[in-house]
Protein backbone atom coordinates (compact mmCIF):
# COMPACT_ATOMS: atom_id res chain seq x y z
CA UNK A 1 0.00 0.00 0.00
CA UNK A 2 1.60 3.10 -1.17
CA UNK A 3 1.39 6.97 -0.87
CA UNK A 4 2.67 7.66 -3.98
CA UNK A 5 3.02 11.30 -3.51
CA UNK A 6 5.17 10.99 -1.22
CA UNK A 7 8.92 9.97 -3.10
CA UNK A 8 10.34 9.09 -0.17
CA UNK A 9 7.34 6.02 0.48
CA UNK A 10 7.76 5.78 -2.87
CA UNK A 11 11.62 4.92 -3.32
CA UNK A 12 10.82 2.63 0.01
CA UNK A 13 8.93 0.73 -2.25
CA UNK A 14 10.84 0.21 -4.82
CA UNK A 15 13.59 -0.88 -2.90
CA UNK A 16 11.43 -3.85 -0.69
CA UNK A 17 9.78 -4.66 -3.85
CA UNK A 18 13.75 -5.95 -4.80
CA UNK A 19 14.16 -8.03 -1.77
CA UNK A 20 11.34 -10.09 -3.21
CA UNK A 21 12.86 -10.61 -6.33
CA UNK A 22 10.10 -7.14 -8.17
CA UNK A 23 7.19 -9.55 -7.54
CA UNK A 24 5.39 -7.48 -5.12
CA UNK A 25 2.26 -5.69 -6.41
CA UNK A 26 1.96 -1.85 -5.96
CA UNK A 27 -1.65 -0.78 -4.55
CA UNK A 28 -2.05 3.28 -4.22
CA UNK A 29 -3.18 4.29 -0.92
CA UNK A 30 -6.98 6.15 -0.54
CA UNK A 31 -5.55 10.07 -0.38
CA UNK A 32 -7.75 11.67 2.30
CA UNK A 33 -5.43 14.18 3.49
CA UNK A 34 -5.22 16.81 0.61
CA UNK A 35 -8.75 17.82 -0.42
CA UNK A 36 -11.07 19.21 2.56
CA UNK A 37 -13.94 19.04 0.28
CA UNK A 38 -13.46 15.69 -1.59
CA UNK A 39 -13.25 14.34 2.19
CA UNK A 40 -16.37 16.01 3.43
CA UNK A 41 -18.21 14.42 1.12
CA UNK A 42 -16.46 10.89 1.29
CA UNK A 43 -17.13 11.06 5.22
CA UNK A 44 -20.96 11.34 4.58
CA UNK A 45 -20.74 8.77 1.50
CA UNK A 46 -19.16 6.04 4.28
CA UNK A 47 -21.52 6.60 6.83
CA UNK A 48 -24.53 6.33 4.56
CA UNK A 49 -23.16 3.29 3.03
CA UNK A 50 -22.46 1.55 6.67
CA UNK A 51 -18.48 1.64 6.21
CA UNK A 52 -18.09 3.70 9.35
CA UNK A 53 -20.22 4.91 11.76
CA UNK A 54 -21.11 8.82 13.29
CA UNK A 55 -18.88 7.13 16.75
CA UNK A 56 -16.18 6.69 14.33
CA UNK A 57 -16.17 10.34 13.17
CA UNK A 58 -16.48 11.49 17.31
CA UNK A 59 -13.53 8.98 18.02
CA UNK A 60 -11.14 8.78 15.44
CA UNK A 61 -11.48 12.15 13.01
CA UNK A 62 -12.54 14.67 15.59
CA UNK A 63 -10.27 13.67 18.21
CA UNK A 64 -7.29 14.85 15.66
CA UNK A 65 -9.32 18.34 14.60
CA UNK A 66 -6.30 20.34 15.83
CA UNK A 67 -3.83 18.09 13.70
CA UNK A 68 -4.95 18.33 10.04
CA UNK A 69 -3.72 15.34 8.77
CA UNK A 70 -4.37 12.89 11.62
CA UNK A 71 -7.82 14.51 11.41
CA UNK A 72 -8.39 13.09 7.72
CA UNK A 73 -5.35 10.28 7.75
CA UNK A 74 -7.41 7.66 10.01
CA UNK A 75 -10.29 7.19 7.06
CA UNK A 76 -7.59 6.91 4.28
CA UNK A 77 -6.02 3.91 6.69
CA UNK A 78 -9.04 2.17 7.14
CA UNK A 79 -9.93 2.36 3.29
CA UNK A 80 -7.13 1.55 1.77
CA UNK A 81 -6.45 -2.31 4.00
CA UNK A 82 -10.06 -2.30 3.37
CA UNK A 83 -9.97 -1.59 -0.64
CA UNK A 84 -6.96 -3.68 -1.07
CA UNK A 85 -9.31 -6.54 1.05
CA UNK A 86 -12.11 -6.13 -1.67
CA UNK A 87 -9.65 -6.16 -4.57
CA UNK A 88 -8.11 -9.39 -3.48
CA UNK A 89 -11.35 -11.14 -3.29
CA UNK A 90 -12.46 -9.98 -6.82
CA UNK A 91 -9.72 -10.78 -7.95
CA UNK A 92 -7.17 -13.72 -6.61
CA UNK A 93 -9.77 -16.35 -5.76
CA UNK A 94 -6.92 -19.25 -6.70
CA UNK A 95 -4.47 -17.90 -4.07
CA UNK A 96 -4.22 -19.02 -0.14
CA UNK A 97 -2.00 -16.27 1.64
CA UNK A 98 -1.04 -12.67 1.02
CA UNK A 99 1.63 -10.79 2.42
CA UNK A 100 0.17 -7.25 2.93
CA UNK A 101 2.73 -3.99 3.78
CA UNK A 102 2.66 -0.43 4.16
CA UNK A 103 4.76 1.67 2.24
CA UNK A 104 7.07 2.50 5.65
CA UNK A 105 7.77 -1.65 6.42
CA UNK A 106 11.33 -1.78 7.22
CA UNK A 107 12.87 -5.26 6.37
CA UNK A 108 16.34 -6.19 7.63
CA UNK A 109 17.22 -9.44 6.01
CA UNK A 110 20.96 -11.07 6.95
CA UNK A 111 23.10 -12.86 4.75
CA UNK A 112 21.35 -16.22 5.43
CA UNK A 113 17.93 -14.60 4.84
CA UNK A 114 15.55 -14.99 1.20
CA UNK A 115 12.54 -12.69 1.99
CA UNK A 116 10.31 -15.43 0.24
CA UNK A 117 12.05 -18.04 1.18
CA UNK A 118 11.20 -16.77 5.13
CA UNK A 119 7.84 -15.69 4.33
CA UNK A 120 7.21 -19.50 3.02
CA UNK A 121 8.36 -20.69 6.17
CA UNK A 122 6.45 -18.66 8.32
CA UNK A 123 3.54 -19.81 6.80
CA UNK A 124 4.41 -23.82 7.03
CA UNK A 125 5.63 -22.73 10.86
CA UNK A 126 1.56 -21.51 11.42
CA UNK A 127 0.26 -23.89 9.29
CA UNK A 128 2.08 -26.40 11.70
CA UNK A 129 1.59 -25.52 14.93
CA UNK A 130 -1.75 -23.26 14.69
CA UNK A 131 -3.57 -24.53 11.24
CA UNK A 132 -6.88 -22.38 12.32
CA UNK A 133 -5.01 -19.69 11.84
CA UNK A 134 -5.59 -16.60 8.89
CA UNK A 135 -4.20 -13.63 10.21
CA UNK A 136 -0.02 -13.54 11.01
CA UNK A 137 1.19 -10.34 12.22
CA UNK A 138 4.65 -9.73 11.68
CA UNK A 139 5.60 -6.29 13.45
CA UNK A 140 3.98 -5.41 16.78
CA UNK A 141 4.46 -1.83 17.70
CA UNK A 142 7.32 -0.94 20.60
CA UNK A 143 4.18 -0.17 22.88
CA UNK A 144 2.59 -3.17 22.61
CA UNK A 145 5.68 -5.41 22.58
CA UNK A 146 5.89 -6.29 26.64
CA UNK A 147 2.28 -7.34 26.71
CA UNK A 148 2.09 -9.64 23.22
CA UNK A 149 4.88 -11.49 24.13
CA UNK A 150 4.12 -12.51 27.78
CA UNK A 151 4.91 -16.06 27.84
CA UNK A 152 0.88 -16.42 28.37
CA UNK A 153 0.33 -15.94 25.21
CA UNK A 154 3.63 -18.45 23.42
CA UNK A 155 1.94 -21.27 21.49
CA UNK A 156 5.41 -22.41 20.04
CA UNK A 157 8.68 -21.12 19.55
CA UNK A 158 8.21 -17.74 17.89
CA UNK A 159 4.63 -18.07 17.85
CA UNK A 160 2.50 -16.28 19.73
CA UNK A 161 -1.52 -16.09 19.63
CA UNK A 162 -2.23 -12.17 19.39
CA UNK A 163 -3.84 -10.31 22.23
CA UNK A 164 -6.19 -7.41 21.83
CA UNK A 165 -6.01 -3.58 21.22
CA UNK A 166 -3.22 -3.41 19.10
CA UNK A 167 -1.42 -0.96 17.11
CA UNK A 168 -0.18 -0.70 13.62
CA UNK A 169 -0.27 -3.29 10.38
CA UNK A 170 2.31 -2.23 8.66
CA UNK A 171 3.29 -5.70 7.55
CA UNK A 172 0.87 -8.95 7.58
CA UNK A 173 0.39 -12.44 6.37
CA UNK A 174 -4.29 -13.21 5.97
CA UNK A 175 -5.51 -15.60 4.16
CA UNK A 176 -8.04 -15.50 1.52
CA UNK A 177 -10.45 -16.64 4.07
CA UNK A 178 -9.15 -14.61 6.61
CA UNK A 179 -9.81 -11.35 4.69
CA UNK A 180 -13.60 -12.87 3.80
CA UNK A 181 -13.97 -12.91 7.79
CA UNK A 182 -12.86 -9.40 8.24
CA UNK A 183 -15.01 -7.82 5.47
CA UNK A 184 -17.84 -9.56 6.57
CA UNK A 185 -17.51 -8.63 10.05
CA UNK A 186 -15.54 -5.25 10.53
CA UNK A 187 -18.17 -3.36 9.26
CA UNK A 188 -19.52 -0.43 10.10
CA UNK A 189 -16.70 0.44 11.85
CA UNK A 190 -16.84 2.43 14.99
CA UNK A 191 -12.67 2.70 15.69
CA UNK A 192 -9.60 2.91 14.63
CA UNK A 193 -8.98 0.27 11.88
CA UNK A 194 -5.91 -1.50 13.62
CA UNK A 195 -8.18 -1.61 16.91
CA UNK A 196 -11.14 -3.05 14.10
CA UNK A 197 -9.06 -5.95 13.48
CA UNK A 198 -7.52 -6.79 17.00
CA UNK A 199 -10.99 -6.77 17.93
CA UNK A 200 -11.45 -10.33 15.16
CA UNK A 201 -8.07 -11.83 16.25
CA UNK A 202 -10.05 -14.20 17.60
CA UNK A 203 -12.28 -14.72 14.38
CA UNK A 204 -9.42 -14.99 12.78
CA UNK A 205 -6.70 -16.96 14.86
CA UNK A 206 -4.71 -14.46 14.85
CA UNK A 207 -0.99 -15.15 15.44
CA UNK A 208 2.12 -13.08 15.91
CA UNK A 209 5.51 -14.29 14.94
CA UNK A 210 8.46 -12.55 17.19
CA UNK A 211 11.28 -11.22 14.64
CA UNK A 212 13.80 -8.42 14.52
CA UNK A 213 13.84 -8.57 10.52
CA UNK A 214 10.34 -6.61 9.81
CA UNK A 215 10.02 -3.25 11.02
CA UNK A 216 8.91 0.39 10.24
CA UNK A 217 11.05 3.37 9.03
CA UNK A 218 7.78 5.66 10.08
CA UNK A 219 7.56 7.46 13.13
CA UNK A 220 6.22 5.42 16.01
CA UNK A 221 3.51 7.76 17.61
CA UNK A 222 2.76 11.35 16.62
CA UNK A 223 5.90 13.13 18.69
CA UNK A 224 8.03 10.95 16.61
CA UNK A 225 10.52 13.49 14.53
CA UNK A 226 13.77 11.35 14.34
CA UNK A 227 12.03 8.15 11.85
CA UNK A 228 13.00 8.14 8.31
CA UNK A 229 10.18 8.15 6.70
CA UNK A 230 8.05 10.53 9.09
CA UNK A 231 4.54 9.75 9.17
CA UNK A 232 1.49 10.57 6.54
CA UNK A 233 -1.13 10.43 9.89
CA UNK A 234 0.39 13.20 11.97
CA UNK A 235 2.64 14.69 9.10
CA UNK A 236 2.94 14.71 5.59
CA UNK A 237 6.59 13.88 5.07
Amino acid sequence: IVYEKSEKRSENYEYINKLFNNIIHKFSAVDTITDNDTFHKMVLKYINNNTITKNYVRDVILKYKNNNYAFKGKLGVLLSHTNLFKKIISEEQNKEWFLIMEDDVSIDLNINNNAIQLINEYIELVSNFHPKCKYIKLFIHSDNNKNQFDKKYKIYDKLYKLNINQWSNVIYLIHYDGIKLLLDNIFPVDTYFDKSISKLYNTVHGIAIKNDIFNTNGSINGGDKKSKLGSIIFNIS
